[in-house]
């Protein structure tokens, strides 16, 4: 078992690791495409989505976890 959490953390981890590379790289290529006020507007966008969609998640995994159990 430790094994497995051993294996699962690994591949958690090198996926966000590899995730976040790639986010990065997408970063360094738009800046040479924009202009500056289009990378303000692109971040702004970005944040806002980003906000909304953790705001969105708030309690799903706990109410998911509550029916699951109480529906078997």
């Amino acid at each position: 078992m430790a094994r497995d959490l051993l294996k699962n953390t690994a591949i958690y981890f090198f996926t966000n690791l590899v995730s976040q590379a790639a986010v990065f790289i997408l970063w360094i290529v738009v800046a040479k495409i924009l202009l500056p006020s289009d990378i303000g507007m692109y971040a702004l966008v970005m944040f806002v989505v980003d906000f909304f969609g953790a705001i969105s998640i708030f309690g799903v995994h706990t109410a998911i976890t509550r029916f699951y159990a109480s529906s078997t």
